[in-house]
C-alpha cells in the first residue's frame, strides 16, 4: 500500500509541481486535468485522493502553529486601546501636513497590533496562573506543604519561582526613564530625520506611538506650543502692548468647556499681562498644571464667581509654578466672590500673592504651599481650613479678615507674619506656633475660643506678638510658654480666664493693658528677660498674681491703675523690688485694721492700695475707693472728731462712726420727742395707778359702811 501511494504521487508530480506559464495556460491546464481524472486508471484517482488529504494535513499544522489562541476574549475584556494611543486631533487652525498624518496612521496601526499582541499575552498569563480552585496548599492531599510529593500545582509554580518573582519582581534590571523634549517628539512624529534626533527605544524596536516617550504620559502635551489654539478665539482680549485676556462664561455664546480652554488645547500668548475668568452658576473649574508656558509677563490671575450659586475652583498639585520662565515675577492670583476655593497639596510654588475674597470655604490642604514664597490675603471667609502643615517650609504673610476658622492647626514654617482680623477662631490647638520663627503673630478684634496648652512655645523666636480688642473665653496652662518674643502686647481685650502658668515667655517689652480678666489662675504671668513691663488699667476678677524674674537690663515695671475683685492671698507680692506697685484699687472695704492688708503682700501697700469706703465717706470724700493710708490718717485716728469734707459738710466722729450735722440734729430732735413721749408715758402711768389706787379705796370704804350697817 505505501509503494503504491508513492506511484501515484510520483505520477500526480507533472500534473502538480509544473508551474502554469500564464492565467490563461493555468486554467486550461486546471480544465484538462479535470476532465482527463475521471479517465485515469485507478491509480491515478488514488494519486489525486491522496494529494488532497495531504494538502489538507499541511494547513491545519499551518493553523494550528500559527494560531494565537484567547486573543479576542482578551480584546473583548479589555478597553479599546485607542483611547490611549489614537494621536491628537489638530487644532482647527493648525495645517496639517499630508506625510505627518501618513506617518501618524502608520504609527496607529502599528500601536494597535503590538497593544493587542501584548494585551493577547498578559490575559493568557493571567488566565494560566488565575487557577481558582488551585489552593496553594491542597487540602485534599494528607502531606501537601510539608515537603511531600502530593502538593498543588499552584504550591509547584511557587517553588518553581525565583525569591523575587514570588512577590511580582521578575529579576530583569529596571532601566531608567528617558525623557525627551516637546521638539524631539514632534521630530520623531513627523519622521524628521535630518535633525539628528534619535528617541532611545529597547532593542532598538521603532516605538508603535510617540506618546509612549513622553514624560507626564499625556497626549496633549505632545503638541507644540505654537501648534495650540490662540485662547483669544474663545475669550475677549485687549491688545496693545500688553494682551490683557477676560473669559466671560456668562455671556459667552460657545459654551466651551473651561477645563478645556484653560487646558493643553489652547495656548495663552506669550506677551499676555492679565486673565480674568467670570464663572457661570454651578461652575466647578480645576486649575491643572502645564497651563502656563513662557507667560513672564504674566501678573494678574483673577477667578471672579457669583458667591451664591455653588461655584467651586479647585487649583491642582503644580497649578501655579516657581519657574520664573513660566509666570512672571511675584503675581497676584485673586479668588472673587467663588462659593468654595480648594488648593490641593503642591499648588503653588515661588513667590506669588494669593487672594481670596468673600467665599463661603476655602480649603488649603497639607503641603499646599510648601516650599513657596507667598502672600496670602483671605477676606469673608465663611469657613476657612487650614490643614496642618499646609504651609510646611513656606516662607509667608498671610493676611486674615472677617473670616470664621475652626482650628488652626501646625504650621510648620518659619512666616514673616500672621494676622487676624475681626475673625472668629473656635481653637488655637497645641503647636499651632511651634516654629522656629514668625516675626509677627497678631490677632486684632477677634473672639478666640480656647488656646490650648503650648500653643506658642520655647521653640519660637518672635518680634512681636498681640492680643488686641478681643473676646477670648479660656487660656490653659502653658499657653504661651518660654517663647522668646520681643515685644508682647495684651490689649482692650475682655477674657474669661487666664489658668495658672498660662503665659511664661522671655520678652524684652511686655504691655498689658485695658483688659477686663474675670478669672487668674496662680502666677498666671511668669516674665524673665525683660526690660519694660507695663501692666496698666486692667480689670481682675480673681487675682492669683504674677512672677517678674531678675533681669539683666531693667529699665522699667509698673504694676499700676489695676483694679483687683477679690485679690488671692500673696496675689500683689511682686518681689522684684525693680517692679513699682502704684493705684492699686481692689474691692474690698477699708478698716482701720491693717491685718487684712498683710496677707495680700510682703510690701507696705498702705500709700497705694485703694479700698472702698461706705457711702456717707463717699460723699464727704466725693469717691467710692479711699487711699488706705489716707483712710488710716483721716479716719482712723482717735483724736479726731470731725472730718473736714469742705462746703459745710464736716462730719463728726461719734463712738467710732461719723454722723452730718444734720444726722445729729435729727438723732437730737429725736431724742426730745422720745424724751416728751416718755415723760408722757410715765405721767400717764402715774395717773393709771393713781386713779386705780382711789377706785380701791372707795370700795374698801363701801364694803366696810355695809358691813356696820348689817351688825347693827
Amino acid at each position: 500500500m505505501p509503494q503504491l501511494h508513492s506511484d501515484a504521487l510520483r505520477a500526480c508530480a507533472p500534473v502538480v509541481t509544473t508551474p502554469p506559464t500564464t492565467t490563461s495556460a493555468s486554467n486550461s491546464s486546471a480544465v484538462a486535468n479535470t476532465k482527463t481524472c475521471p479517465n485515469l486508471p485507478l491509480t491515478a484517482t488514488i494519486c489525486c485522493k491522496a494529494l488532497l488529504l495531504l494538502l489538507l494535513t499541511l494547513g491545519c499544522l499551518l493553523s494550528a502553529v500559527t494560531c494565537v489562541p484567547a486573543a479576542a476574549t482578551a480584546l473583548a475584556a479589555e478597553p479599546a486601546p485607542a483611547l490611549h494611543t489614537s494621536p491628537p486631533t489638530p487644532s482647527l487652525n493648525a495645517v496639517v501636513d499630508a506625510e505627518a498624518f501618513l506617518a501618524s496612521k502608520r504609527h496607529l496601526k502599528r500601536s494597535l497590533t503590538v497593544t493587542s499582541q501584548e494585551t493577547a499575552d498578559k490575559n493568557n498569563a493571567a488566565a494560566a496562573n488565575s487557577d481558582l480552585d488551585d489552593d496553594y496548599y491542597d487540602e485534599e492531599e494528607a502531606d501537601a506543604g510539608n515537603g511531600s510529593e502530593n502538593v498543588s500545582g499552584r504550591q509547584r509554580r511557587h517553588h518553581e519561582l525565583s525569591q523575587t518573582a514570588r512577590f511580582g519582581y521578575d529579576g530583569n534590571k529596571i532601566k531608567p526613564q528617558q525623557f525627551y523634549t516637546q521638539q524631539m517628539v514632534a521630530n520623531a512624529l513627523e519622521g524628521n530625520t535630518n535633525t539628528g534626533t534619535q528617541l532611545a527605544r529597547p532593542n532598538k524596536e521603532q516605538s508603535p506611538m510617540a506618546a509612549q516617550v513622553n514624560n507626564d504620559l499625556s497626549i496633549w502635551s505632545l503638541m507644540d506650543n505654537a501648534r495650540r489654539m490662540d485662547i483669544c478665539d474663545v475669550c475677549s482680549c485687549v491688545r496693545d502692548i500688553y494682551v490683557h485676556v477676560t473669559c466671560d462664561y456668562n455671556n459667552r455664546k460657545s459654551r466651551t468647556p473651561l477645563n478645556e480652554i484653560f487646558g493643553p488645547i489652547y495656548r495663552i500668548p506669550n506677551n499676555t499681562k492679565s486673565i480674568e475668568i467670570k464663572l457661570a452658576p454651578n461652575t466647578h473649574f480645576r486649575l491643572e498644571k502645564d497651563l502656563f508656558d513662557n507667560n513672564i509677563v504674566l501678573n494678574s490671575f483673577t477667578i471672579v464667581g457669583t458667591h451664591s450659586s455653588g461655584e467651586q475652583v479647585e487649583i491642582t498639585t503644580g497649578a501655579f509654578p516657581g519657574n520664573a520662565s513660566i509666570m512672571g515675577p511675584y503675581p497676584d492670583i485673586v479668588m472673587q466672590n467663588v462659593f468654595s476655593v480648594v488648593v490641593r497639596e503642591g499648588a503653588f510654588s515661588g513667590s506669588k500673592k494669593f487672594t481670596v475674597r468673600n467665599s463661603n470655604d476655602l480649603i488649603l490642604y497639607s503641603n499646599a504651599f510648601k516650599k513657596a514664597e507667598i502672600n496670602g490675603k483671605f477676606f469673608g471667609i465663611a469657613d476657612l481650613r487650614i490643614e496642618e502643615k499646609a504651609f510646611n517650609s513656606a516662607d509667608a504673610k498671610l493676611y486674615i479678615e472677617n473670616s470664621h476658622i475652626d482650628n488652626i492647626y501646625r504650621f510648620e514654617a518659619s512666616m514673616r507674619e500672621i494676622k487676624f482680623n475681626n475673625c472668629t477662631i473656635n481653637t488655637i490647638n497645641s503647636g499651632s506656633f511651634d516654629v522656629n520663627s514668625i516675626f509677627n503673630i497678631i490677632f486684632e478684634n477677634s473672639a478666640i475660643g480656647i488656646i490650648k496648652s503650648r500653643s506658642i512655645t520655647e521653640k519660637l523666636l518672635s518680634k512681636h506678638v498681640s492680643f488686641t480688642g478681643g473676646v477670648i473665653g479660656y487660656i490653659e496652662g502653658e499657653a504661651i510658654h518660654g517663647s522668646g518674643i520681643g515685644e508682647l502686647i495684651l490689649r482692650n481685650n475682655s477674657i474669661d480666664t487666664i489658668n495658672e502658668n498660662a503665659i511664661y515667655v522671655n520678652t524684652i517689652n511686655a504691655t498689658i493693658k485695658d483688659n477686663h480678666i474675670k478669672h487668674l489662675g496662680q502666677h498666671w504671668l511668669r516674665i524673665k528677660e525683660w526690660s519694660n513691663i507695663v501692666i496698666v488699667k486692667n480689670s481682675f476678677g480673681d487675682f492669683g498674681g504674677i512672677i517678674v524674674e531678675e533681669t539683666k537690663e531693667p529699665l522699667d515695671c509698673r504694676f499700676e491703675s489695676n483694679s483687683v475683685t477679690k485679690p488671692k492671698p500673696g496675689s500683689l507680692n511682686i518681689g522684684n523690688r525693680h517692679c513699682i506697685l502704684r493705684e492699686i484699687i481692689v474691692d474690698l472695704p477699708c478698716r482701720c485694721n491693717l491685718e487684712w492688708l498683710d496677707t495680700y503682700s510682703e510690701r507696705d501697700l498702705r500709700s497705694e492700695i485703694y479700698c472702698t469706703i461706705d457711702r456717707k465717706l463717699g460723699v464727704c470724700f466725693n469717691a467710692t475707693t479711699f487711699n488706705m493710708q489716707r483712710y488710716e490718717h483721716e479716719v482712723c485716728d482717735e483724736k479726731k472728731t470731725t472730718l473736714d469734707c469742705g462746703a459745710n459738710r464736716n462730719l463728726k466722729k461719734v463712738n467710732g462712726e461719723f454722723f452730718t450735722i444734720e444726722e445729729l440734729e435729727q438723732q437730737a430732735t429725736q431724742f426730745v420727742h422720745i424724751i416728751y413721749l416718755g415723760t408722757a408715758i410715765i405721767l400717764a402711768v402715774v395717773l393709771l395707778i393713781i386713779l386705780v389706787l382711789i377706785l380701791r379705796c372707795l370700795c374698801q370704804q363701801r364694803k366696810s359702811s355695809r358691813g356696820a350697817s348689817a351688825s347693827h
